[in-house]
């Protein structure tokens, strides 16, 4: 928390003190006017304020198939929402975001256990400690985003179409590094846990994620109309972010259907993990990029006139 507010602090004075382009409102008949010059779009703001608050309600209190059901149609209603409040190209490139986002289904949970569960959890495993896991991956992960992000400027006059397809792909290869721990391949080739782990898994990772987010985020940028850039950015970022949260619960109800369980103490089973892998990090991914061509602009990414709406 200590960490989180001066950040916080500094997102509040920098947007107060007008860095974004989009005119703040000064009172409130300035953001009455405003409200009632793009309706739709805080319409669908706020449509998204309640699905969010609807399926945060459902995952805390409701079963496992009445999550989905509620996961799944608040999803498909602000979809429909936002075709009615954005520009055709705008909402079919946000519904290909949305769903590269639920595609890569978060597996934070079982991969957490396997890694650092000890010998009661799972016997033939890494068995990390929490300080190798947490501190050393993330430092070379921060390093991996960096390189991720400095790959990136060199695709700058790559589509957009072509660069989703390359991330997307980067993070399938990414990983096979938990797929050859899973398996234990890399024993079998005389590599231990710790290096496959720090040089693969921690910092490929990182690099595919950052490389993924980076076409998003430009794309996101460069699709926000002229006066209302804020207020658009944020749908999308939210749309975004409510994809990964839906990944999130698809990932856990896979790896129950998968019959994987972890706990601290045991008993945990994983003789179906690595196929929950393939399932959530490979297939799915993978499944997505064909949409490319239909959802995503054929511009190129430094192309800012092919997005004057």
């Amino acid at each position: 928390l200590l960490v989180c507010i001066p950040l916080a602090a500094l997102a509040f004075w920098r947007t107060a003190a007008g860095d974004l382009p989009e005119e703040p409102a000064r009172s409130w008949r300035s953001l009455r006017k405003k409200v009632f010059s793009e309706p739709r779009l805080f319409v669908l703001a706020a449509a998204m304020a309640a699905g969010g608050l609807v399926v945060a309600i459902s995952v805390a209190f409701l079963e496992q198939r009445a999550r989905s059901i509620v996961s799944f149609g608040v999803s498909g209603l602000l979809i429909l929402c936002s075709f009615k409040a954005m520009p055709r190209t705008l909402a079919k490139s946000n519904l290909y975001m949305f769903l590269s986002s639920v595609a890569y289904m978060d597996l934070t949970g079982p991969l957490s256990y396997f890694y650092t569960g000890g010998i009661n959890c799972v016997v033939d495993a890494p068995h990390f400690s929490y300080s190798y896991y947490l501190a050393v991956s993330n430092v070379v992960g921060s390093a991996g985003s960096v390189l991720g992000a400095i790959l990136f400027q060199y695709m700058q006059n790559w589509s957009f179409r072509a660069a989703f397809c390359v991330t997307a792909s980067i993070q399938v290869i990414a990983s096979v590094f938990d797929l050859l721990i899973v398996y234990r391949w890399n024993v079998a080739m005389g590599i231990s846990d710790q290096a496959i782990y720090l040089f693969g898994d921690a910092a490929c990772q990182s690099m595919a994620q950052m490389m993924a987010l980076m076409p998003m985020a430009m794309l996101t940028a460069r699709l926000c109309p002229r006066g209302a850039e804020a207020t658009v950015f944020a749908i999308l970022a939210g749309f975004q972010n409510f994809g990964s949260s839906i990944g999130s619960i698809l990932g856990v109800q896979l790896t129950e259907a998968f019959g994987v369980q972890a706990s601290a103490a045991g008993p945990c089973n994983f003789d179906r993990l690595g196929d929950l892998i393939i399932v959530t990090h490979c297939i799915a991914p993978l499944a997505c990029l064909p949409l490319t061509w239909c959802l995503v602009p054929a511009a190129r990414i430094s192309d800012e006139a092919a997005f004057d709406l």
